[in-house]
């Protein structure tokens, strides 16, 4: 696609190369192959004079696609950065409720067997939605558009589990 300020170009200076020609020249040239000589060697020199203006648009295309280039890989290691704290906070959250847990179990042995057996029974159901969000964070595969969706849920899981855990220590201690 020819750049328009080219065509512009071309147009007056042709234009003007004509009017020039016509009146300078008219007595001479009144031959028509040789004015089509002239006007193909007035074109050639204006084609070759000229800049190509593509040439410059392709030059700042290829630094403006180096420039998002650049961008996208910095983005993608931000991104993985983000990523990778945030699996080893849930790693270290998880982690402490499964030492919670294991806190609770030891301190119900002296609680009365009903109360013990009711209690190990929750307890063992935290630790299974414990360990079912461990692997549900190792297990999940870097997905760009549901990774938010992701981490909101894994967020509210881990979450869910602590609160259960503080509940059930406070009801141990009464």
């Amino acid at each position: 696609m020819i750049d328009v300020t080219f065509l512009e170009f071309y147009v007056t200076y042709f234009t003007l190369f004509e009017s020039i020609f016509e009146t300078l020249y008219s007595d001479i040239m009144k031959c028509k192959f040789l004015k089509k000589i002239f006007f193909v060697l007035a074109f050639s020199t204006t084609i070759l004079s000229c800049e190509n203006p593509p040439k410059k648009e392709l030059e700042r295309a290829d630094a403006v696609n180096e420039s998002l280039v650049a961008a996208n890989v910095n983005l993608k290691a931000d991104s993985i950065l983000m990523h990778e704290k945030f699996r080893r906070q849930s790693d270290e959250r998880l982690a402490e409720n499964d030492k919670q847990i294991a806190e609770l179990k030891g301190k119900l042995k002296t609680e009365k067997k009903e109360l013990r057996e009711k209690y190990e029974n929750e307890l063992a159901e935290l630790k299974e939605k414990n360990t079912a969000l461990k692997t549900k964070m190792n297990d999940y595969k870097d997905d760009k558009g549901k990774w938010d969706a992701f981490k909101k849920e894994l967020n509210d899981g881990i979450d869910n589990v602590g609160k259960s855990i503080s509940k059930l220590t406070k009801k141990t201690r009464k």
